[in-house]
């Protein structure tokens, strides 16, 4: 007996249609699986990179025993390591500092300094001179005692065509930097009072492209943000003192941060403002505790695979000891 039936060998449109939503699916998964991966990958990658600048930096440091800055830059979502090295030093015990640089105007010295002699200043000002190490592109420290004898304030030190700190009659600092292609001056003041007559002061003016600082006896007591590259002038002298200020100084030190290796990171990767953006090494490799008050962690976020997914971070933290994980 025979059976037929019209039935062919091929599939129906309903099985096709059932295979071809399956095909949908699973490709829909492994797409999302692999994008998932990439962008896993792309951060994890950009973290290895970041990573590697941080030791690169942090040995340089060791090695030139002055410090590094690396720089964080969140809108381009760049990285640059700054070499620190040391402009300068007077302890003002005779007439040369480090670096061989040296004192080109007379000034008085005297026994009652800080530490040693000091230099006594009579409303005159003292020429430190113009070096090629001078010049700083993406930030300066200068640092010294002051004791005060008058309160007619002045220029207590400037950089011309940069940088310059004021004392006023009522006792307050002001710290000044000129920066951008303008060649505009961005200032910060203390409150009034702080610098006392003839009491001994550590005070410090520094700029690292995040903030303009005045400090006195170790605290920020004005911070500006500013952002934008310094003017640069080579010819430019450091002086000391000028334009009213009667005292004495004593251990003064000049720190600059130069241009350094930038990178930039993959595209979809983006640096979190709400991470540390700048990272400052101290001379023997460790996290410099000047600026620092707790360990520092920057924040790498990718973007996520799919608008149902959380972003994709990687954390790097820097220790105090300069380890880096």
């Amino acid at each position: 007996m025979r059976f037929s039936s019209n039935r062919s060998s091929g599939f129906t449109i309903v099985e096709l249609l059932v295979v071809m939503g399956l095909i949908a699916v699973m490709t829909g998964i492994g797409v999302g699986m692999m994008r998932k991966r990439d962008s896993n990958l792309t951060t994890e990658i950009n973290g290895r990179l970041l990573r590697s600048i941080l030791r690169q930096a942090r040995n340089s440091a060791k090695v030139s025993g002055t410090g590094v800055v690396v720089r964080l830059d969140a809108e381009d979502s760049l990285v640059a390591a700054s070499p620190i090295i040391l402009g300068g030093c007077w302890h003002f015990e005779d007439e040369r500092g480090a670096r061989n640089t040296k004192i080109d105007s007379a000034v008085e010295l005297v026994e009652e300094g800080w530490m040693g002699r000091a230099a006594k200043l009579s409303g005159s000002s003292v020429d430190l001179g113009s070096y090629s190490w001078y010049v700083a592109t993406q930030g300066f420290r200068v640092q010294l005692w002051i004791k005060a004898e008058q309160a007619n304030g002045g220029v207590i030190f400037l950089r011309q065509n940069s940088f310059k700190l004021t004392l006023t009659q009522e006792g307050a600092l002001n710290g000044e930097v000129i920066v951008g292609k303008q060649n505009e001056t961005v200032a910060t003041k203390t409150r009034d009072g702080l610098i006392a007559v003839g009491k001994w002061h550590e005070v410090a003016l520094s700029y690292d492209r995040l903030e303009l600082i005045v400090e006195v006896d170790g605290v920020r007591f004005a911070v500006k943000p500013e952002q934008r590259r310094m003017f640069v002038d080579q010819k430019s002298h450091l002086i000391l003192g000028g334009s009213g200020f009667k005292g004495l100084a004593d251990e003064m030190r000049y720190d600059v941060a130069l241009d350094g290796k930038v990178e930039e990171f993959s595209t979809g990767v983006d640096v979190l403002k709400e991470g540390d953006l700048l990272v400052r090494f101290d001379g023997n490799g460790r996290l410099d505790r000047r600026f620092h008050t707790k360990p520092a962690v920057i924040i790498l976020q990718g973007d996520p695979p799919d608008d149902q997914s959380d972003p994709i971070q990687e954390r790097v933290r820097i220790e105090f000891t300069g380890a880096i994980r």
